[in-house]
């Protein structure tokens, strides 16, 4: 291992593009270093059969590219009764049922890869999550954002199986749902993962979250009570997920509440009362107390000799000292009214500072009505029927503006939630191979050189020339031949992965 381990660090230092591919074209330099037992390298040794000499020699040549299953990437994968989505849902089956969330598949896709519990790994999680990472390299590598972005969102309908179904009309979700919805363009839901509405983004690292804010509003009137977004961004040579939930009670919470802005306001009170009750009615929103008068030094050596009492905000941390405020505000009524008049400077939401906000819901007045009619519906008091009446009246939704949300801005709403992220780099791949090379070439790697040894043959006997007897015959001949091999081969590899009594009692 220690020879294949040096080949394999070679191989990464020299070249700057990876592919499964390539790197099962690296490892055949060093495949004779492992202990293959399989009865089909064994027999190789001997000249009078020439099918496992084929076999030694695609090793040897380096061809076992051709030895492992490759999955071509398709536009059917989201569709359901279409023959690529039982393909690929056979392949992603091995990473749980539909029943399990984003995170638990990440979760275990990364497991693999790590070698976390590696021995209990099987065979087709191990090609499953080979195939994932090389199909997600392709997505992000070979297509442009837009088809990137469609193609993801079929992949994780395959990815999921069941009835998760990639959505691109708003017939699309009657025929998943049952429920309408009414769309200009296409919906909000891009798939519908075991039963949940989620809007997929695969972006880069600074990408904003876009979409159609009147769609937003239309996904709710037709009774569906969520939408998850889940967004996929390349960091570097890792994709990292994230993910937040929008639903009609915290509509405002994804779409204001990110864009609220803040303006300085000073009031100036001459009693301790007025002062100790805009203290508690700002709270932390005040960064500064200015007193008229000071302190001695000697009598209060922490806070004496100064008239500004003010918040600190930490360089590393960022975190917010109101130290000096919190010590002016414990000195006795009686000390206090000695200070004043006191002029109290705080941080208020000004909703006129937001451009976004205003854009998308109108003037201060207008997004009043808005707030309130929310903050009734959340109350129990007034009714979505008449709740959104107050939405269809905005300038985004009668002139169908886009919102967009950027990365910090994601961050800020209450739902926001870290998924998981896949090494989809070098690193990851030859870890990958690293840890599992030895597994597939003692067990499936002849099995499919076999396969396709037979299939070629078998094709050529059927479309050879029919003139051409003995080479039809030929052909006729190896393909026998083959199928004997893809048994023996076959039977190998399933007593290999087979476990055995004992390892099915512990």
């Amino acid at each position: 291992m220690k020879k294949l381990d040096e080949t394999i660090d070679r191989f990464f230092s020299e070249d700057d593009s990876l592919t499964l591919k390539t790197l099962f074209e690296e490892v055949e330099k060093v495949v004779d270093l492992f202990e293959i037992r399989t009865s089909i390298v064994e027999q190789a040794e001997s000249p009078d059969d020439p099918l496992a000499q084929a076999f030694k020699k695609a090793v040897e040549d380096k061809d076992i590219q051709a030895l492992l299953p490759t999955i071509k990437i398709t536009e059917a994968w989201g569709k359901l009764g279409k023959r690529d989505r039982t393909v690929i849902e056979k392949w992603t089956a091995q990473l749980g049922g539909e029943g399990n969330t984003v995170q638990d598949k990440l979760s275990l896709i990364n497991d693999v890869m790590t070698g976390k519990a590696a021995q209990a790994t099987s065979i087709s999680q191990i090609l499953t999550t080979m195939m994932v990472i090389e199909t997600l390299n392709a997505i992000l590598g070979e297509f442009t954002e837009s088809a990137g972005g469609f193609i993801f969102e079929g992949f994780l309908a395959g990815l999921f199986g069941g009835q998760s179904v990639q959505i691109e009309t708003p017939e699309d979700i009657r025929t998943a749902t049952g429920q309408e919805v009414e769309a200009a363009g296409k919906p909000i839901t891009d798939v519908v993962l075991a039963g949940r509405h989620y809007s997929l983004k695969l972006l880069g690292k600074s990408t904003a979250v876009k979409g159609s804010f009147k769609n937003m509003v239309e996904h709710f009137k037709s009774g569906i009570d969520h939408v998850v977004y889940l967004d996929a961004r390349r960091k570097g040579e890792d994709l990292h997920f994230s993910e937040f939930e929008i639903t009609l009670s915290t509509f405002l919470e994804a779409f204001y509440e990110p864009f609220a802005a803040f303006a300085k306001k000073t009031v100036t009170v001459d009693t301790v009362q007025k002062l100790r009750n805009r203290h508690k009615k700002f709270d932390d929103q005040i960064f500064l107390i200015r007193t008229s008068k000071k302190l001695s030094r000697r009598d209060y050596p922490d806070i004496g000799g100064r008239s500004k009492f003010q918040s600190i905000t930490d360089r590393e941390t960022g975190e917010v000292n109101r130290q000096l405020i919190d010590k002016l505000m414990e000195l006795p009524d009686d000390i206090l009214q000695q200070l004043g008049p006191f002029a109290i400077a705080y941080s208020s939401e000004s909703y006129a500072k937001s451009t976004k906000a205003r854009a998308l819901f109108g003037p201060v007045g207008q997004f009043n009505d808005l707030k309130d009619a929310f903050d009734q519906y959340k109350a129990g008091d007034l009714s979505a029927e008449k709740l959104f009446p107050f939405l269809e009246r905005t300038p985004a939704y009668t002139q169908q503006k886009q919102f967009a949300l950027t990365p910090t801005q994601v961050e800020k709403i209450a739902s926001y939630n870290e998924v998981g992220t896949l090494s989809l780099g070098e690193s990851g791949l030859k870890n990958l191979w690293t840890l599992y090379a030895e597994r597939l070439i003692e067990t499936i790697a002849p099995v499919y050189f076999f396969l396709n040894t037979f299939t070629q043959n078998i094709n050529s006997y059927f479309l050879s020339n029919p003139t051409e007897e003995t080479s039809r015959f030929g052909y006729g001949t190896k393909a026998i031949a083959a199928a004997e091999k893809v048994k023996e081969s076959s039977a190998t590899a399933v007593k290999a992965l087979t476990p055995s009594d004992d390892e099915l009692e512990s």
